[in-house]
This record gives C-alpha cells, structure tokens and sequence, in this order.
C-alpha cells in the first residue's frame, strides 16, 4: 500500500514539471513572434522627408553693383606696373611702333617710351625745283621720265608722361599721355638709271593722345591708341647720293630755302593704331 502511494505520488510530480515546462516553452515563442511583430512594422514605416524653404533674394541696384564690382576685381591685371606694347597703323602713313611703359610710378601719374617708323611714298613737293631752275620742278621731271620715283620715312622716339583713368567699365582701361618727340625722316628722290639722292633731318615735337585697353587675359590687352604730334622742322638738311657724295643745306644759307621748299617734313600729323600690351 505504501509502495502504491509513493508511485502515485511521483507521476503526479511528473505531470506538473511536465505542464511548467511546456507552458515556459509557450510564453518564449509568443515573446520571439512579438518582437518580429515590432520589428517588421518599425522597417516598414516610411522615412519622413524634411522639405527646407530657400527664401528668394529680390534684385536690387546694390546687387547688381555688387556683382559688377566684383567681375571688374576679376579681371584686373594681378600681375606688376611695366608695360610692354606693339602696335600698327596710320600716322601720315603706314606706322609700326613698340614702347614700353610704367604706369602708377606716383599715384595714376606713370611714363612712357616709345619707339615708331612712318613710311610713304610721298616725300617730295612736285611743284617744287630742286635743280635752280635747270631741270624744271619735281612734277615735271617725274613727266618727262627722268624722275622715276620717291618715298620717305621717319623714325620717331617719343618720351611720354601718363595718367591712368581707371576702368569706366569692367575689362577696359583708359589712360591719357602727352609729351617730346624726336623725328628723324629721311627722304629718296629716285632718278632714271636707279641713281637716288637721299634728303634727310631732323625735328622735335610735341605730342598728345589716349589709349584704352580691353583685357583678354590678366596679363594681355588689346589697345586701340588716337593722338596727334606737332613737329617743328627748320633744322639742317643734308644729302647723300648714290655715289656717296654729300652736302648740307643749313638754314640762312643760299640753296636752303629752294630744298626746304621741296622736302615734305613733318608739321601736325594725326595718327591711330591698334596692337597687344603686355603687363608683367
């Protein structure tokens, strides 16, 4: 009897571990499927998109003054004050010239030296006499044949002073110059048989004009250049053949006057150029 007690006794200990332990298993697979639950929803929820609101900055007179100030600060030359330039064009003839230059030497006050050729194929008065009244006057001589041609040039040092202007507008630079000239010309007078006489002097002058710059690169500018130079001739004529003989004809002696007369010199001569400047 007591046997049969302990027996029964001991399955019914069996039958409560066994019902705790299924109902341990029961809570832990409702706990996992929750947990998925949640973590299934928190990765289907969609992101929240934030949208941010750029004012609109109304166009005013400053701004656009602004935006000019600062493309004029970007193409300004960054580079040092010496100028060098070429330039070609007209000036009483066919000119070419070089210079150099340093600009804001005090304040915009800076200078300038220059160096131009002029060439022409009219050097010569044809109602002038070069022979005393032997051969006839130039034009007259260039009819009967027996003057066949002429040309003249003239080498120009110019010594300039310049004011810087500033840029009125972004990209271009005006400024003004004035100052000396020294021209040397020389004139050819070309007779039948290629035999030449040479004619050539010298005067000093005068001489006034602009030149505004467009920028291209900080350091290059395309120039454009007006002025007008005033030579005052007067000075010592002298010859030489083509048989190397010379001679020189000096004012107040005799035979001045007739080849002063018939020599074209350089009075007022206007003159325009384009070329490239170079700022280092």
């Amino acid at each position: 009897m007591k046997t049969t007690q302990m027996f029964l006794t001991a399955s019914a200990l069996a039958l409560v571990a066994s019902a705790g332990a299924q109902t341990v298993r029961t809570t832990q697979t409702k706990t996992t499927q929750t947990k998925t639950v949640q973590t299934s929803t928190a990765q289907t929820r969609p992101a929240q998109v934030r949208t941010v609101k750029t004012p609109v900055r109304p166009i005013t007179r400053s701004s656009v003054q602004a935006r000019l100030n600062q493309a004029r600060v970007s193409i300004s030359p960054t580079s040092g004050k010496l100028e060098l330039g070429l330039t070609g064009g007209y000036a009483g003839g066919g000119n070419v010239g070089a210079f150099v230059g340093y600009k804001n030497l005090a304040g915009p006050i800076g200078v300038r030296i220059g160096l131009s050729r002029t060439r022409n194929s009219n050097g010569f008065n044809d109602d002038k006499d070069l022979s005393g009244g032997l051969l006839g006057t130039i034009g007259q001589q260039k009819a009967n044949g027996n003057v066949t041609g002429e040309a003249a040039s003239i080498q120009t040092l110019s010594a300039d002073a310049t004011y810087d202007l500033g840029q009125p507008l972004p990209g271009v630079a005006v400024g003004l110059y004035g100052g000396l000239r020294y021209g040397a010309l020389n004139s050819r007078l070309t007779f039948k048989g290629g035999q030449y006489t040479d004619y050539s002097s010298s005067a000093l002058g005068v001489g006034i004009g602009s030149q505004a710059g467009y920028m291209i690169t900080n350091n290059i500018s395309v120039i454009g250049d007006l002025g007008v130079d005033q030579y005052f001739p007067g000075g010592t004529i002298n010859t030489r053949d083509s048989q190397g003989k010379t001679d020189s004809f000096k004012k107040g002696e005799g035979g001045y006057d007739a080849v002063n007369a018939a020599v074209r010199r350089p009075g007022t001569v206007a003159k325009a150029s384009l070329g490239l400047k170079y700022s280092f």
